[in-house]
């Protein structure tokens, strides 16, 4: 990765090559991309255009796990999301994202 250009991912400053896509971002970091959810400059960025984005100087991107919890019984009875994404996104029943 170049020492010049930079984006921040998760709030910390990170190095990245010129021409750098999402998804060569996220190999570059070590991480499944079956595993994450990408925001860039707030918006959610879909799966299919992680090969098609690339990485700018100065964008923000927020790489979310996804983390599994909570009693699924209660979850199917109160009508709760049964999957959490970090403490920003929840994933409703619809399977849409939406903000805390």
């Amino acid at each position: 990765m170049s020492d010049g250009a930079h984006v921040y991912v998760n709030g910390e400053s990170c190095p990245f090559s010129p021409g750098t896509k999402i998804s060569g971002l996220l190999k570059e970091l070590g991480l499944s991309d079956r595993q994450v959810v990408v925001e860039l400059n707030l918006s959610i960025l879909q799966k299919e255009d992680w090969d098609k984005t690339e990485v700018n100087e100065g964008d923000r991107i927020e790489i979310i796990g996804f983390v599994g919890g909570g009693s699924s019984c209660m979850n199917l009875i109160e009508g709760e999301p049964s999957v959490y994404i970090d403490h920003q996104l929840v994933i409703n029943n619809s399977g849409h994202p939406e903000r805390d």
